[in-house]
């Protein structure tokens, strides 16, 4: 029996806990939150991480908070010697990331880093048609991800640049990780923002990205967006290749062929359990922390390895730039 301590018990926290729920083998030992905001859970409820691992011995510590508290939680609970799941993004620069690795390393533990668009299976399907190769290479790629702006946020929190990296961070960084994974780091990074005039708020991001493809470059633009209006969540793909177009929103994946009848390839999680936060029914954050768990019993690395996570912020900073 796997023992985790979960640290925040807001939406990402919610959703993680339901998740553990669900898998086999494992038991939320305790919870780090405020008093008044913890749920019905059936928890013991502790002030710090160093008075939960003291208590509870857990094997790991999944931290859920507000981004700018992640490397303060993560360096506290590696302290304990204990492995570590922390949501993304693990911090807002290089600078601030790498010294978690490397007290990782000192420590003997593995630091993991929830990236769960890799589990959607509409990504899934995407990084296979790339590496399979049926329709040739990968040209061109197009990715969004648009919101209304999260004023859901406790203390709007979400909303403050210096907190939460805004929406390259919140937002764009989901869909830089995926591409990070499929084609390494990018080569060449820019962006344009769009603000609201009347009170310089932000609204809409555009990246534009060079990949090195193994048969050439691979042209990525990438939208993300948090509107000033009630404007319902989309996030998806249209990916161009060499004798097909691939498109994605939603789960369902179309294939539109040069020489054979379009087909879905991967049909919509229909079944897939509520989230609870602005993001439509996933089971992507149940296989997510399941190989993280996994890979803890089998003494494997992270699947989200550091020099992925590194070249994600490397490439945002540049991009803004």
């Amino acid at each position: 029996m796997l023992k985790v301590g979960l640290i925040g018990s807001g939406g990402m926290g919610k959703v993680h806990y339901r998740s553990y729920a669900q898998l086999q083998g494992v038991q939320v030992c305790g919870v780090c939150t405020e008093p008044d905001k913890l749920p019905d859970w059936d928890v013991p409820l502790y002030e710090t991480v160093e008075e939960l691992c003291r208590r509870e011995a857990p094997d790991v510590i999944d931290i859920c908070t507000p981004t700018y508290l992640h490397p303060q939680h993560v360096a506290s609970a590696l302290a304990q010697d204990v492995h570590v799941i922390c949501e993304k993004p693990l911090a807002l620069s290089v600078g601030d990331a790498k010294p978690l690795y490397e007290l990782a390393r000192s420590k003997g533990k593995k630091l993991f880093v929830a990236q769960v668009v890799r589990y959607f299976t509409a990504y899934q399907a995407l990084k296979w048609l790339t590496e399979e190769g049926q329709y040739g290479a990968l040209l061109d790629l197009h990715v969004y991800r648009l919101s209304a702006r999260p004023e859901w946020s406790v203390g709007g929190w979400l909303l403050k640049e210096e907190k939460s990296g805004g929406i390259p961070f919140d937002l764009h960084l989901h869909d830089l990780d995926f591409l990070v994974s499929l084609l390494g780091a990018p080569r060449k990074a820019s962006c344009d923002r769009i603000r609201s005039r009347s009170d310089g708020a932000e609204q809409l991001y555009r990246f534009a990205y060079i990949f090195d493809g193994a048969t050439g470059p691979v042209h990525v633009t990438a939208e993300a967006a948090w509107f000033a209006g009630k404007y319902p969540w989309h996030a998806g793909y249209r990916a161009c290749f060499e004798k097909a177009v691939v498109e994605s929103e939603g789960g369902d994946v179309r294939v539109y062929p040069q020489e054979e009848k379009p087909y879905v390839i991967a049909p919509a999680e229909i079944e897939a359990p509520e989230t609870g936060i602005n993001v439509p029914p996933t089971d992507g954050y149940r296989l997510e922390l399941e190989d993280f768990l996994d890979c803890i019993r089998e003494d494997r690395p992270s699947p989200v390895k550091e020099e992925e996570v590194l070249a994600v912020l490397t490439a945002i900073q540049t991009g803004l730039k």
